[in-house]
């Protein structure tokens, strides 16, 4: 749609009235997992590891349990300011922005049938989720089970 078909109308209008929009989720808890091994885990120089090192001493063998450990305990804090461990209604607006679909990342091939239905779009080829074609296997729910299954009871 080009503006000038539309003079009356604001961009946002347009969107709302004219669009078929769709947001896709991440389940948060393998969302949390994902983030924690990629920002923490694989990155050793990382900030996260800094405040890390700082609270278990710095030169000790620290274990992955102690490190998920020990970052699960400064975002409960407040430490961690980082839009990775931020809560996705927040960035997506769920509330407030009309969606017409919203789908779980787990399950895109779900929502992609609902979305081709939807718009007509049957014969074009939508990527699967990473999840559903097995090259994501660092943030399944087992994974994230793993961890969770380690943090001491007043953390849960």
């Amino acid at each position: 749609f080009h503006h000038k078909h539309f003079p009356d109308m604001t961009v946002g209008d347009m969107v709302r009235e004219h669009m078929y929009k769709v947001g896709f989720v991440r389940n948060p808890v393998t969302r949390f997992i994902s983030g924690f091994r990629n920002k923490v885990l694989r990155k050793p120089h990382s900030g996260f590891n800094k405040h890390i090192s700082r609270e278990l001493g710095k030169g000790t063998e620290v274990s992955e349990i102690d490190r998920f450990v020990t970052f699960v305990g400064e975002l409960v804090r407040g430490e961690v300011k980082d839009p990775h461990f931020s809560p996705q209604w927040n960035k997506m607006q769920v509330c407030s922005f009309p969606y017409d679909l919203l789908g779980q990342t787990e399950s895109t091939g779900e929502a992609v049938e609902i979305l081709q239905a939807a718009t007509g779009t049957g014969d074009y080829e939508f990527p699967g989720s990473r999840i559903e074609t097995g090259k994501d296997r660092n943030s399944s729910l087992d994974e994230a089970n793993w961890y969770f299954n380690h943090l001491p009871k007043e953390q849960m």
